[in-house]
């Protein structure tokens, strides 16, 4: 009878240890997919954030705005390029707008009608320059992800939020 009852708890023991080893598997496989979704999930930002063009319609904050974007260490200088009025044209290539409001407010509607359906268009315009006019909030409003911003600090959490619910192209 004895010999029954080891018996009887060498199984539970192994039944156990089998119940312990199989959690732990589901748990290792659990964080293995967590990971790798994770790892994935980074890499695309990280290409986004690298081989996309930013065209910056500004002219004498050109320099300031472009050092918001380099040194945060997201951007690079080579895919920031500077928009001249007379110019709109080249930024096709690029795949967020970001402008300046007041020295390009009378460009904004040759923006807009340039500007893609996927790209982002990010308008700055400081408290101590005006507040855009509700004519031209409505225009920006109908667009798909575009987005007014009033202050440096929170442009850099604009842009790079754009960059990443936007498309990345090949």
């Amino acid at each position: 009878m004895s010999e029954t009852i080891a018996v009887i708890q060498s199984i539970k023991s192994i039944q156990g240890l089998m119940t312990y080893l199989f959690g732990l598997g589901l748990l290792a496989i659990a964080a293995l997919t967590v990971f790798w979704s994770g790892l994935r999930i980074w890499y695309r930002i990280g290409r986004s954030l690298s081989k996309r063009k930013i065209a910056v319609f500004a002219e004498a904050e050109f320099e300031s705005l472009k050092n918001i974007l380099t040194d945060s260490g997201l951007f690079k200088k080579k895919n920031i390029l500077k928009i001249g009025k007379n110019e709109i044209a080249r930024a096709k290539s690029c795949s967020l707008y970001l402008v300046h409001y007041e020295p390009y407010k009378n460009q904004l509607d040759q923006i807009l009608n340039q500007k893609n359906d996927t790209d982002a268009l990010i308008v700055y315009s400081p408290i101590e320059e005006g507040k855009i006019d509700n004519e031209m909030l409505s225009k920006i409003n109908q667009q798909r992800n575009t987005t007014t911003v009033n202050f440096r600090g929170r442009l850099l959490n604009d842009v790079f939020v754009s960059m990443i619910t936007t498309g990345y192209k090949n």
